[in-house]
């Protein structure tokens, strides 16, 4: 079942199924009433209605009042407030969610509920938790916001020869500083083969106002009350979707689109201001590129007041602008679809250094299925590989997820597994962590079955409710760029003390699909030990670090979990003419040293540390039993690519 309201779903989720061809749409059109009360400041919308005809009601009731949402009138509520709903007095009020009040949905069992009924998480989650994946959400009661009798709008272009990088640069540096009654969108795009810069505004206040506070702010505009028209808070919503000024105001009960054609849009959300030279990149591309525009949306004000966590969205303090790429096209045809959709990520791809990291942020509103799409989910099994494959992005919804949630996503995931949001009406959310939830305790349950005492299994198993979990975890992170809020953390970390664990941990995952990352010092530089885009466990090597020196054989058989610097005291212990040549950094981890070469000051007298293991034990393999195609990729082949190395034997020279 696809639930439309108004049917602008960038992908088109609304009312197409890249998942089955059986579906049909539950069209909200005819569910479309609208009750103001400006005694109480307050309205109740069915999902149907669209966002010109919310405003047209509030503005037949009174001048001075408003709501902050959208400015295209024939988006449609239900999905514009499931997701977010973005306007031009979000740096006044917020979101549309951040008023929205109370709220009507059918669950799942086809019970009818409120705010009170439903419950706060429930409530939470169909405020900004996208669309429709917890129920047919019916009707919202909405929170009204003054507005003052008069407000003022500008637009105003520039071309690149005025003074073009210095003017955008010193827009990023003030946008999100200004008073919050002042909201100026910049939309970039290349007209006659040359850059052009577009300002659009709203000030809840008079012209003069607004021109003392330019000048102010940012004299490089060159604000004057000649660019300044006042007029009502309804005209200004005219006057922001392009209509001619003196346009009556039915205009916005028409569900009819302005431009109706081919399009593609992505997001992103820039946290510090691109420097001049990035941006002289981005004009000279967007020049190659032609059609693609590139649209900055101010933050600041209410909305770096809010918590990330009162709402799902998330995005929020710390922001300068939300980006939106925007590409339209009239051609029709699957050769002309490909040629623009590739010059938007050709666009997006050029601005990767310039916007946020860890998760790189997404707006769900703007629906992007670029990074993320939901499938069936599918199981590669082979017995050559440790861990099955998800196909599509399967579990990987956790990709996608956090970009649009950050953190916030596993709450949704939480609500979601629980009656109220069964996987009847779910886009992909649901699925994944139901499917994860399942398959971890499917997994902690198999190793019981590996005769593997309830006590032992306690011991080596850290979830997120224990409460050393979090020690556990920080111990080997040896970056910080992935030790932050977003990055996605295990569901259990798993640090084993014996042969017979790992052999057990490594058949259970096979078994039950679980991805395994494999930390022995927690030095990877990308995080890649300790972090994944899917959902997954850490098995830690951190008690498997014992270090036996034979002088006699000038060997040590070294297990993976230890440091190099035990290795080099160890070593030291027993001679003082013997070494091992390795890194010289004395923290790093063995098992991630050696299986991807090992490089130290002594390579250019004995080599790199693989070419001198001579030994390694893995369902328990020693070099013998592997073979020696086996024992050759794992030395220097690249970490728990082929299995897990629980020891290697080096000699000493």
């Amino acid at each position: 079942m696809k639930i439309r309201s108004g049917g602008h779903d960038y992908e088109g989720v609304s009312y197409v199924s890249f998942d089955t061809p059986h579906f049909f749409i539950l069209d909200m059109f005819n569910f479309r009433s609208i009750h103001v009360s400006i005694q109480h400041e307050s309205a109740w919308v069915q999902a149907g209605a669209i966002l010109g005809e919310v405003y047209y009601k509030i503005a037949n009731k009174s001048k001075t009042h408003a709501f902050p949402a959208g400015v295209c009138p024939t988006v449609g509520v239900g999905g514009h407030f499931g997701g977010g709903g973005y306007g031009n007095m979000m740096r006044k009020y917020g979101l549309s969610i951040d008023n929205i009040v109370d709220a009507k949905i059918v669950d799942v069992n086809g019970k009818l509920l409120d705010r009170k009924s439903m419950g706060e998480d429930l409530f939470w989650a169909i405020t900004g938790g996208g669309g429709s994946s917890y129920g047919v959400v019916l009707s919202y009661k909405i929170k009204l916001v003054r507005v003052p009798e008069k407000v003022t709008v500008f637009r105003i272009s520039r071309r690149y020869s005025e003074n073009f990088a210095d003017l955008i640069y010193s827009y990023q540096r003030i946008v999100a500083e200004l008073p919050k009654e002042l909201f100026i969108r910049l939309t970039l795009d290349v007209v006659n083969n040359t850059n052009r810069a577009t300002f659009y505004a709203l000030f809840l206040g008079n012209s003069k106002e607004l021109v003392s506070t330019m000048k102010s702010n940012f004299p490089e505009l060159g604000l004057a009350r000649i660019h300044c028209f006042e007029m009502s808070w309804i005209e200004s919503v005219l006057f922001w979707t392009n209509f001619p000024i003196g346009t009556p105001i039915e205009v916005l009960l028409s569900r009819v689109p302005q431009v109706f054609t081919h399009l593609k849009r992505k997001s992103d959300f820039v946290k510090d201001p691109i420097p001049k030279q990035g941006l002289e990149f981005i004009f000279e591309k967007m020049v190659e590129l032609k059609t693609p525009m590139l649209t900055f949306n101010p933050y600041g004000g209410r909305m770096g007041e809010i918590p990330m966590w009162e709402k799902p969205f998330p995005h929020r303090q710390g922001n300068i602008a939300k980006l939106q790429y925007a590409t339209n096209w009239d051609e029709d045809g699957e050769e002309a679809e490909n040629y623009y959709l590739n010059l938007t990520r050709l666009l997006y791809y050029y601005m990767t250094p310039f916007v946020s990291k860890d998760p790189r942020g997404a707006f769900v509103c703007y629906r992007d299925l670029d990074i993320g799409i939901y499938h069936d989910i599918m199981m590669k099994k082979s017995t050559n590989y440790i861990n099955l494959t998800m196909i599509g992005d399967g579990v990987g919804a956790v990709n996608y997820g956090v970009k649009y949630f950050k953190d916030n996503f596993y709450r949704d995931w939480d609500i979601g597994t629980t009656d109220n949001g069964k996987n009847s009406y779910n886009q992909g959310k649901v699925y994944g962590e139901k499917y994860f939830k399942t398959a971890t305790n499917s997994f902690l349950q198999c190793l019981s079955s590996f005769k593997i005492p309830n006590d032992q299994i306690l011991n080596i198993t850290h979830t997120p409710k224990s409460s050393n979990y979090a020690s556990v975890l920080d111990y080997y992170i040896r970056n910080c760029r992935f030790n932050t809020l977003t990055t996605p953390k295990p569901t259990v970390i798993l640090p084993p003390f014996q042969e017979s664990q790992f052999q057990a941990i490594v058949n259970c995952a096979k078994k039950e699909g679980i991805q395994l990352r494999t930390r022995s010092g927690g030095h990877d530089y990308e995080g890649l030990s300790y972090t994944s885009k899917t959902a997954f466990v850490i098995l830690d090597m951190f008690n498997y670090r014992s270090v036996d020196i034979n002088m006699d054989e000038e060997t040590a058989w070294v297990q993976a979990g230890a440091t190099i610097g035990e290795l080099y005291y160890k070593i030291w212990e027993k001679s003082k003419v013997h070494a091992f040549p390795a890194g010289v950094c004395p923290t790093m981890g063995v098992g991630g040293h050696f299986s991807g070469g090992g490089y130290g000051n002594l390579m250019r007298k004995y080599g790199i540390s693989v070419d001198n293991v001579v030994e390694a034990r893995g369902r328990i393999l020693d070099r013998k039993s592997m073979g020696e195609d086996l024992f050759w990729a794992i030395r220097g082949g690249g970490g728990a690519s082929f299995g897990l190395q629980n020891q290697t034997s080096p000699c000493s020279p």
